[in-house]
């Protein structure tokens, strides 16, 4: 419709211009939620981009944002149920059972992060939390599908930190380097950096596995090889 074309048109040019409110504005007016919510994430207005991404059919974000960046663990609850009903989401067949594509595994992971997060906020379902966190660890350290891991293990170490569980944190790291996840040595030693004041010397991926499994557990590297 020509309404919405110059809406959207209008949108963009106030971007460019550095007047995100206005572009806002035009981008809900035209019925195109998703840039808007992008702008209000971008302001670090995240109860507006949480409002946006949901009305954009975007469940799964706006599920993240209200329990990690919001605190208002209903919502996130019921984004993440909005989620899991999106028409078209893969579920049971009829007969014969299909097995799961590789990105509908990645969504069912991503979102049950977004329940442990949940979980964590409410302090409950401990047991179930950390299933969920071990198997981050799993496909971190064994997984070869494009399962987008690398936001995976970004929520997960997130998690970890609001459990108050450095150790978790240093275990999803330390799953992540025996994985061969790019740049997962220097994830570490910068976490490290800003949450303990100390960066980390940590060996690369294919070194001794001994040494990672000492820098995880906190022991001086190459400890446990010296014991073996």
């Amino acid at each position: 419709m020509p309404e919405i074309s110059l809406l959207t048109r209008a949108a963009s040019c106030y971007e460019r211009a550095g007047v995100p409110l206005d572009a806002v504005r035009c981008y809900r007016a035209a019925g195109n939620y998703r840039p808007a919510a992008q702008i209000w994430e971008n302001l670090g207005a995240f109860q507006e981009a949480a409002r946006d991404y949901a009305a954009a059919g975007a469940h799964e974000v706006a599920a993240w944002i209200y329990a990690h960046h919001v605190g208002d663990i209903p919502a996130a609850r019921a984004e993440l149920a909005a989620a899991e009903a999106t028409p078209g989401r893969p579920g049971p067949a009829a007969g014969a059972a299909t097995p799961p594509t590789a990105a509908t595994r990645a969504a069912q992971l991503r979102r049950r992060v977004i329940q442990a997060r949940c979980n964590a906020a409410e302090n409950v379902a401990g047991t179930e939390t950390l299933a969920i966190l071990r198997e981050v660890m799993q496909h971190l350290e064994q997984g070869r599908e494009p399962l987008d891991l690398a936001r995976v293990e970004e929520r997960a170490v997130q998690v970890a930190e609001v459990m108050n569980r450095p150790d978790l944190v240093a275990l999803l790291f330390a799953a992540a380097v025996r994985g061969g996840r790019y740049q997962a040595v220097e994830r570490w030693s910068a976490w490290s950096l800003r949450v303990l004041g100390v960066p980390l010397l940590l060996p690369e991926p294919g070194t001794d596995p001994a040494m990672v499994a000492d820098a995880a557990d906190g022991r001086p590297a190459g400890s446990q090889a010296a014991r073996s």
